[in-house]
């Protein structure tokens, strides 16, 4: 229906209108700039025992309301 990249912008969007769309949690997260497998990959350290004090720590999505976001979205196209 929509090119993967405009879906990712859209719901940054509709988040910012209505932050009821996302579950956040705070986590220390980095890039990984090292060539290899994760080169450009966001990475979120999780852990409690050895934390990578570092990093920024910021809110990090970790699930949305894919279904209500896309029916808004739709709902808002049709208009």
């Amino acid at each position: 229906l929509f090119p993967y990249t405009t879906l990712f912008r859209s719901m940054a969007v509709a988040a910012t209108a209505d932050p009821t769309l996302l579950k956040s949690v705070r986590g220390r997260v980095g890039v990984s700039t090292q060539d290899g497998l994760t080169l450009g990959m966001t990475i979120m350290d999780r852990r409690h025992h050895h934390v990578w004090t570092n990093l920024p720590e910021i809110n990090v999505a970790v699930s949305a309301d894919y279904a209500r976001f896309l029916h808004g979205l739709i709902e808002d196209f049709l208009k």
